[in-house]
């Protein structure tokens, strides 16, 4: 009777956490397509008189299909994550993962005026069993939060190196940085430690729960250093080849 009176409040916890998953997913798509409909309307019925009018109205409705986009994107990332599906790991060298990321995302770190640096040239590989999308997955959303929380002038750095005997990741930046109260929290889906701020940087809020799913499939978990005003440093630990 205590076995099922237990898996009877599981399965009603899970189902309670699949509610309020759907009706955040609902929230989350309401504000750009209310956008993305008003603007559309304005066009449309001619509200939007003037070529100025129309320009913003046409470049408002792109930017909301963006976050969509970048939405829609995160869910299916995190969609795949939750199915448990095998992770398939092969020697990978951390440094060249972290410098591809960089280089995609430097122009983007750029348009902030936020300086973005890898792993410094000539380092010797740091050699991890894993698996090279992963990790790129990882770092990518650890790089792009940094971006966006990093104020212009700032800097982030991503750097790959060996700690006893694992492989380490860190990303670390010099941006706002984050509250002691919301540290345990930043890892749930669509917790945002400054709601405004997150939704106008176009963050869906949910990289680090991806983040999050991914290293626990790698049997690892993540740890963070923050200090406000000075900035924030992730860092992964992965099994050293």
């Amino acid at each position: 009777a205590a076995s099922l009176n237990t898996m009877t409040a599981q399965l009603a916890a899970t189902d309670r956490r699949q509610r309020e998953f759907l009706a955040d997913v609902a929230h989350e798509l309401r504000t750009p397509i209310t956008a993305i409909d008003g603007f559309a309307s304005a066009l449309v019925d001619g509200a939007a008189r003037t070529d100025d009018d129309r320009r913003e109205a046409a470049e408002i409705i792109k930017g909301e299909s963006g976050r969509l986009c970048d939405l829609v994107a995160d869910l299916q990332a995190l969609t795949l994550a939750d199915l448990d599906q095998e992770v398939v790991r092969e020697p990978t060298d951390l440094v060249e993962c972290c410098r591809e990321v960089v280089e995609r995302l430097e122009h983007a770190a750029g348009e902030r005026g936020v300086l973005l640096r890898g792993p410094r040239a000539g380092q010797d590989p740091v050699v991890a069993v894993t698996n090279a999308a992963h990790v790129q997955t990882i770092v990518s959303n650890l790089v792009t939060n940094a971006i966006r929380a990093t104020p212009p002038g700032g800097s982030v750095r991503v750097s790959a190196m060996h700690e006893g005997g694992s492989a380490v990741v860190e990303v670390a930046d010099t941006g706002v940085g984050i509250a002691p109260e919301h540290l345990p929290r930043i890892f749930e889906r669509f917790y945002r430690v400054d709601k405004s701020r997150s939704r106008n940087a176009g963050g869906s809020g949910l990289g680090l729960s991806i983040v999050k799913h991914i290293i626990e499939a790698h049997g690892q978990t993540m740890s963070v250093r923050s200090t406000q005003g000075k900035g924030s440093t992730f860092a992964f630990t992965l099994q050293k080849a």
